[in-house]
């Protein structure tokens, strides 16, 4: 996505892709999109749009990690008028990931205005790292391989709801795995993470969130908010 004065551009992206976008379906996972033409999955397209004036500033990395929420609304708007689509949510149950409060209560630390934020250095490597095998500068996340064959991996984010700490853990370090809050705990937070997804050197995912955030994840199945789709048309030249 490129965003220029009054201007919103989207090349070369699968429609399938941008109603994951623009709905946030968990943290972009197209496979919870239900009836979706097998050309809205593989066909890409390139789309423009004018943005009403008075529109708030916004970045792409906003828009991809669901902080600019008045751009999503405008381009569910755009979905709808280019491309006719009509969509209604339903509740499947299927495997997930569940995130709760572990016993001994969580360690997030909550955001305050003005306060400390989590920060990730991207440009710095860790120390024996050989290479970066993933970087998400939008939601300050990293990993590295080092040179004794673990990996190193970081997730950080300010201002997060649970859902949406859920949802970078299901983005960045489980493959867009469906991952529901059931903690209960509301307000926004900042969330920091290191851990080594195989446990080498570093604990792993579920260890590291235990200690360092007094989160539990677990597998199982669980009831998951699906978007499917009534209707939708093949976008025009124009």
């Amino acid at each position: 996505m490129k965003a220029d004065l009054g201007q919103i551009h989207v090349s070369s992206v699968a429609v399938s892709q941008l109603i994951s976008w623009a709905y946030q379906s968990s943290c972009n996972n197209v496979d919870l999109v239900e009836g979706l033409p097998e050309w809205a999955r593989l066909e890409r397209y390139d789309f423009s749009a004018t943005l009403p004036k008075g529109t708030p500033s916004f970045t792409a990395d906003g828009f991809f990690t669901g902080k600019d929420l008045p751009l999503h609304k405008m381009v569910r708007t755009l979905l709808a008028d280019r491309l006719k689509l009509a969509m209604h949510m339903e509740t499947r149950i299927m495997s997930a990931y569940v995130l709760t409060e572990a016993k001994g209560g969580h360690k997030l630390m909550p955001f305050v205005m003005g306060g400390k934020e989590p920060f990730l250095d991207l440009a710095r490597l860790p120390p024996d790292s050989t290479r970066a095998y993933a970087l998400r500068s939008g939601m300050l996340c990293g990993a590295w391989e080092l040179r004794d064959g673990s990996k190193y991996c970081k997730l950080a984010n300010s201002k997060s709801s649970l859902q949406g700490i859920a949802d970078l853990i299901s983005g960045f370090a489980l493959q867009f795995q469906p991952v529901v809050d059931h903690t209960g705990i509301t307000g926004e937070f900042n969330f920091y993470l290191e851990y080594d997804p195989d446990g080498l050197g570093r604990p792993n995912l579920a260890k590291a969130l235990e200690e360092q955030a007094g989160l539990h994840l677990e597998k199982t199945k669980a009831p998951v908010d699906i978007w499917v789709i009534d209707h939708v048309e093949k976008p025009s030249d124009n």
